[in-house]
């Protein structure tokens, strides 16, 4: 198999990964949210570990970490939901770019997406977003959050750490280039 075969099974791999790390994502999330609503929802908190880590049932009206929440709003369900898709749009073109060059920004990229995807069905479906996950240390409380949350952030952070150490690799093998020594 000559190297245009190669190249092309290694991006429908890496495609195939993508896919398959976002809709792991959604089926977690929506699993997950499933099993609190039925659980969790007119229950007290669940401690988990006392003053750090509860288990509770919250329905999110707003954005990320409550932002904008407030009586449910057909306007901003609307606005939440179109934002949504224009990020989604944009992380479909970044995959498209970043993916071939960085599997690690492609992962990241993925489980953002998956995250996203999954907190969309939730406005679509409720108007808001199921939350379940209440960090907090004593009195003092994270606002809650859920799978699809910590996709969002865990593949933000894969994102950055891929950008911080992409110049690197450059750079690594611009310099190894430097002190190979020609070839005769």
């Amino acid at each position: 198999m000559g190297a245009s075969g190669k190249a092309d099974r290694a991006g429908r791999g890496r495609l195939l990964l993508a896919a398959a790390t976002g809709a792991g994502i959604v089926v977690l999330d929506q699993a997950v949210k499933l099993w609190a609503t039925k659980t969790l929802a007119g229950q007290p908190p669940v401690t988990v570990i006392e003053n750090f880590f509860h288990l509770v049932y919250h329905r999110n009206t707003g954005g990320v970490f409550g932002l904008f929440a407030g009586p449910a709003s057909s306007g901003r369900r609307f606005i939440f939901i179109g934002v949504t898709a224009v990020a989604l749009l944009f992380i479909g073109y970044l995959m498209r770019e970043w993916g071939r060059e960085s599997l690690a920004a492609l992962i990241g990229l993925s489980l953002v997406a998956g995250g996203a995807v999954g907190n969309l069905i939730d406005r679509v479906a409720y108007g808001e977003v199921i939350d379940f996950i209440d960090w907090h240390w004593y009195s003092h409380h994270w606002p809650a959050f859920n799978i699809a949350d910590s996709a969002i952030t865990a593949g933000t952070a894969m994102l950055i750490l891929s950008m911080i150490m992409a110049p690197r690799a450059a750079n690594d093998d611009s310099r190894q280039d430097r002190q190979r020594p020609a070839v005769q």
